[in-house]
């Protein structure tokens, strides 16, 4: 498998939350209620069923409608038989588990709410209509298992008799004054509904997830990076296992303040500004690459303490000084190529780079000074996934060519540091900055681009002369690497060479061009508007599609073993499939890269089939070449293209999405040889 995220990263999108094991599996888990009462108070005398002999079936798949069959009379020390019923109940929430396990249900719990408000005021159907009403909604699971065994066994005392029928609930789907009971609650009342121009909340962990609905197991939407805000309701809608409670927010789905979101607009993470990808180019962060082994500082470290943590330190600072226009030099960039709003190419690259000072080469602003979060000390929590004590100076070290993404950059004791986007420092001496490639693709409607069509995959690709007869003479006119031909489809062998014509009359090997060609067929799907993706392995060529009209085409790299198996070699899969998920950035595991390199937040990441994605390849330039572990390695520019026109979008503000019946249909990518 090739280009699977980090563990992190990956959970983003794995729809489960706690240790309570995936959604939808049974977990049969028998627990008498007694125990839970234990945490309520005063409630043990309203029940109406004798503490010793209730219990409740506890597990989290929803079942059908509750009828006779589901209620089983299990005998328990001391009791009466008839009045031994066990309930099956419709939801139990994974979060839950442990603590049931633990037998100590903190008073906050959506399974004791219930409770406690079905026993304070009686468990009868209209006091259930009132806590509907009410918007206790999620509160009300147990409520309703009270009032079915009451039902059960003659409730307000009267004692069920041997082979009576039960009370048949609905409990799944039972619906008071036309509001469902079941996990999708929605907002009932304004306050409740996100507005334009209304409150906001904050993302303070590296990910946040934005769900379907206000439930841990719906599917996710999609979700936020830390820092990343969005606007809200005024109020929740639902507590169940979110005792901050899920809130509605724009434009779609629910946010949990409990899963790594805040209300409070002054929170550290919030009042920092911390730099948010930028979505408008081609590369949303500034990156660099290490130069050699750097430290990971924590906070902003004294000299003191850079000559503790770094061997050799003065020795390497008067190398930097000597040395700082070589190893600080950059090329013009990917982010320099003019585009437009939709990542269209609208002109050429500009023959110079801007200028550039040393924090603005790595995310800063020129001249920034130290921010507030840093000045005497971290007041910034940590975000990453690794435990670090608040008194920490250094957290680990970073291996030489790694690429980081950094959103600051400043000035320290004795040199500039950068921060990377988990919020660690790394010395600027250490870097080399990383502007990714300029190369791109064609709009087949620009400039009368039409296929068939070529891109120079070669350093050394000459244009030839055709002599007739089959003989051909290389004139001195070198393409340069990735450059555009438009051919008018004429090609001519000369022994094992095979040449094609380019518009100009002039001839190339085929050998040495990825040719994107007409084909005679189309899959069969390739009717009207319908969005895809094709790529050809052998061709390393990737053609947009509307329909049966491409609109643009490039050149990729794709697994370097070929059309070989994908489980054993690392070779791009072939079929047909669905974009699933989309990551403005993501951490790949860097052997799935094809490196052994550390490579963070990996831009434009489309996953298509298990770990197999399209992405943009900030760290080479070898399209039109196989070199990766399985994955489309697209350029920077190509890659932002690509991205912003496929499905599902991404909403503003969002790191990412997943497609769904919520989000949209993932566009189809067709994989060939």
């Amino acid at each position: 498998m090739c280009c699977a995220a980090t563990s992190n990263e990956r959970s983003t999108f794995n729809g489960s939350t706690g240790t309570g094991g995936s959604p939808g599996r049974a977990h049969r888990r028998y627990w008498n209620v007694a125990q839970l009462l234990e945490v309520v108070p005063g409630a043990l005398p309203k029940l109406p069923i004798p503490r010793e002999n209730l219990g409740v079936w506890l597990f989290p798949a929803k079942p059908p409608t509750v009828d006779p069959k589901n209620v089983n009379e299990i005998s328990a020390p001391g009791g009466n038989r008839t009045h031994d019923l066990w309930l099956r109940r419709p939801t139990l929430y994974p979060t839950e588990l442990p603590a049931l396990e633990r037998g100590n249900l903190s008073r906050g719990s959506e399974a004791v709410q219930g409770l406690r408000f079905c026993t304070e005021f009686g468990p009868t159907l209209e006091n259930l209509r009132t806590a509907v009403t009410m918007g206790a909604v999620g509160w009300t699971r147990l409520c309703v298992a009270v009032v079915l065994l009451g039902a059960a066994s003659g409730c307000r005392g009267k004692v069920g008799k041997p082979g009576e029928k039960a009370a048949v609930l609905d409990v799944a789907n039972l619906k008071v004054d036309g509001v469902a009971t079941a996990a999708e609650e929605r907002p009932r009342e304004p306050a409740m509904f996100a507005k334009e121009g209304g409150p906001t909340l904050g993302a303070v962990k590296m990910s946040v997830a934005i769900r379907e609905r206000p439930d841990p197991r719906s599917p996710q939407l999609g979700y936020l990076r830390v820092g990343q805000k969005l606007t809200r309701a005024e109020k929740p809608v639902a507590f169940d296992a979110c005792q901050g409670g899920y809130y509605q927010v724009l434009p779609k789905g629910y946010v949990c303040v409990d899963e790594g979101a805040t209300l409070d607009e002054k929170h550290p993470l919030l009042r920092a500004g911390l730099r948010a990808p930028d979505r408008t180019k081609p590369l949303p962060y500034a990156y660099a690459f290490v130069r050699a082994i750097a430290p990971r500082y924590y906070r902003l470290p004294t000299f003191k303490e850079q000559q503790q943590y770094e061997m050799a330190l003065d020795r390497n600072l008067r190398s930097f000084d000597r040395l700082k226009d070589k190893w600080l030099a950059y090329e013009v960039g990917a982010n320099d190529v003019p585009i437009d709003a939709a990542g269209i190419v609208i002109g050429d690259a500009p023959e110079e780079p801007p200028l550039l000072d040393e924090t603005e080469r790595f995310g800063g602003l020129s001249g920034a000074k130290v921010p507030w979060f840093f000045e005497g000390g971290r007041k910034l929590p940590n975000i990453s996934n690794f435990a670090v004590p608040d008194y920490a100076v250094i957290t680990n070290r970073i291996k030489r060519h790694a690429g980081v993404a950094l959103i600051d950059a400043f000035g320290g004791e004795k040199r500039y540091f950068t921060l990377t986007t988990d919020l660690r420092l790394i010395p600027t001496s250490k870097l080399k900055p990383g502007r990714g490639s300029t190369f791109h693709g064609v709009e087949l409607s620009n400039k009368g681009w039409t296929l068939p069509l070529a891109f120079a995959r070669k350093d050394e690709a000459y244009k030839y002369e055709n002599f007739g007869g089959g003989r051909f003479r290389r004139i001195k006119t070198r393409l340069a690497y990735g450059a555009p031909l438009q051919l008018t489809g004429e090609s001519k062998g000369e022994g094992e060479r095979r040449f094609v014509e380019a518009i100009d009359g002039t001839w190339l090997k085929s050998s040495d061009l990825a040719i994107a060609a007409k084909t005679s067929t189309l899959p069969s799907f390739a009717k009207g508007k319908l969005k895809w993706v094709d790529i050809s392995i052998l061709r390393q060529t990737l053609t947009l599609f509307e329909g049966d009209k491409p609109i643009f085409v490039t050149i990729v790299s794709t697994g370097k073993d070929g059309l070989g198996d994908p489980k054993t070699t690392h070779s791009t899969p072939v079929g047909t499939f669905k974009i699933r998920e989309k990551h403005v950035t993501t951490t790949m595991d860097s052997q799935s890269l094809g490196s052994e390199f550390e490579l963070q937040d990996v831009p434009w990441v489309e996953y298509f089939h298990a770990g197999y994605a399209l992405h943009a390849a900030y760290w080479h330039t070898e399209y039109g070449r196989p070199r990766s572990h399985g994955c489309i390695n697209l350029s920077p520019i190509d890659a932002h293209r690509i991205f912003g026109w496929t499905d599902p979008p991404v909403p503003e503000g969002w790191h990412g999405a997943t497609a769904g019946e919520q989000m949209g249909e993932g566009t189809t990518v067709h994989i060939h040889p």
